[in-house]
Formats: structure tokens, C-alpha cells, sequence
């Protein structure tokens, strides 16, 4: 089966949806071709994807700052890395296996990791590739940093944007500082839906979506799609589309 959601516009439409974390990561390899057209084969409307940055300003998809027995992605040449981790795919291979998915792209630059960029350049690169190749109204760009995701939205404010935050974390008052910043979404862990009915009825009012990662088990979709958030990400596709079925 194939999502039916194409773009940004009907997603307005739907009442629940499905991104695939990573892919189909608990089918296939997190991250990998095989993963994203997988999503798509098993009824996902979207995918969640990973992007960092290579030594010579690459866009790969890879959700560690290090590939193991390889080292730092930063400290290599995207050609260094192919020959190192063959399986290792670039952002624009990975938008082309998602062709007909929203893409939730994530952007990782933490602080605390070797490719950490506080000039914001994945955020520059993503965003005009996001435009030059006509994915605007078909993406979320989002990231666990403020600054990035303020970024992308100072960037393209026709590209809509995501906040991501920890688990645990207060989703409430993340949600009125995603409206405040002019973002259409929240990403919240399951565990910050302390009061999903009351976060629901504030999302609603603000206009912004809810997509809660990481969310496997049946019984917790069904309740997430009967609370009205917008939709969960979910390491396995085929599995949420039977929950809701």
C-alpha cells in the first residue's frame, strides 16, 4: 500500500498520520534507500530522515555524528566515506527514493557533536536545495536546535518548519514558543504527552501540527489517532497502518 498524502496541502486533510522514522527502520537499515521506499510500500504517508555534513560539504543522511569503524562523518570527504561505508546515502538520493512521502527532514547539529554548525550551513543547503528542487510544500524541516530551525524559517518562510524537543520536556510551553517563532509543528517524544487532550485543544488553536516520535505500540497509536494529534513517527509503517486500520 501507498500513503496518499503528496504535499503540505493535503496534509491539512487527513486525520492521522504515519511518517516512517528513519524509514521502515525495524524492516530495513535505518536510514537507507531501502528503508524509505519501504515506508512508502507499507502505507506510510511520510518519512523522517537525518541530515549531517561531510568534510567537503556534503549532504549525507546518517543519524550518528560517527559511522562505526569509520570515525567522525566531518572528518572525511563524501568520496572518503563511499569507499569507507558503501551503504552510506546522500541527501539527494534520499529525496529521490521519497518521491510521492512528505520528508520530515531533521537537521542534526547538537552542540556537543564533532560536526556541530554554529554558522548554520546544513541549514542554508537544505533549504535552497528544498527550493531549487521544488520540495517546499512537501517537507518539514526541523531540528532539535532553536537557532536551525529559526534558520530555515529567516531562510523560507514558505518552507514549513518543525521544533523538536527531548523527552520529557514541558510540550505545552514548547508549543506556544513554536508559535511564537512562526513554526507549523512540534515534535514531541511520547513522553511529554502529559495531558494529549488539552495539548491537542492548544495545537488546534494555534493552527500546528503534532507529530509524537517514537511511537511502535499499537495501543499507544490508537490512542494518539483518538486524541486527535496530527500523527506519530513510527519505526514501523506497516505496523501503526494496521493499529488505525
Amino acid at each position: 500500500m501507498v500513503g496518499t498524502v503528496t504535499s503540505m496541502t493535503t496534509l491539512r486533510l487527513q486525520p492521522f498520520l504515519i511518517f516512517g522514522h528513519r524509514g521502515a527502520s525495524a524492516h530495513a537499515t535505518e536510514n537507507s534507500l531501502a528503508a524509505f521506499r519501504l515506508a512508502a510500500e507499507q502505507g506510510a504517508d511520510g518519512v523522517e530522515l537525518d541530515v549531517r555534513r561531510t568534510a567537503d560539504d556534503a549532504l549525507v543522511v546518517h543519524h550518528d555524528p560517527t559511522i562505526a569503524g569509520v570515525g567522525p562523518i566531518i572528518d572525511r570527504t563524501l568520496e572518503e566515506l563511499r569507499r569507507a561505508a558503501p551503504g552510506l546515502v546522500t541527501f539527494p538520493e534520499a529525496m529521490a527514493a521519497c518521491d510521492g512521502l512528505i520528508v520530515n527532514i531533521e537537521i542534526k547539529n547538537s552542540p556537543v557533536d564533532p560536526d556541530f554548525d554554529p554558522d548554520d550551513t546544513v541549514a542554508d543547503t537544505v533549504t535552497r536545495w528544498v527550493v531549487e528542487n521544488g520540495w517546499r510544500d512537501r517537507v518539514i524541516i526541523s531540528s532539535f536546535n532553536p537557532v536551525t530551525v529559526d534558520r530555515v524559517r529567516a531562510l523560507d518562510d514558505g518552507c514549513a518548519t518543525g521544533q523538536l524537543i527531548d523527552p520529557g520536556a514541558d510540550a505545552a510551553g514548547q508549543l506556544e514558543i513554536a508559535h511564537q517563532r512562526g513554526h507549523r509543528a512540534l515534535h514531541p517524544h511520547f513522553s511529554s504527552l502529559t495531558d494529549a487532550p488539552q495539548l491537542v485543544t492548544t495545537a488546534q488553536e494555534l493552527g500546528i501540527w503534532l507529530l509524537v516520535w517514537t511511537v511502535d505500540a499499537h495501543r499507544d497509536i490508537r490512542a494518539l489517532q483518538e486524541a486527535g494529534l496530527t500523527g506519530v513517527i513510527t519505526n514501523d509503517p506497516a505496523g501503526a497502518r494496521a493499529a488505525i486500520a
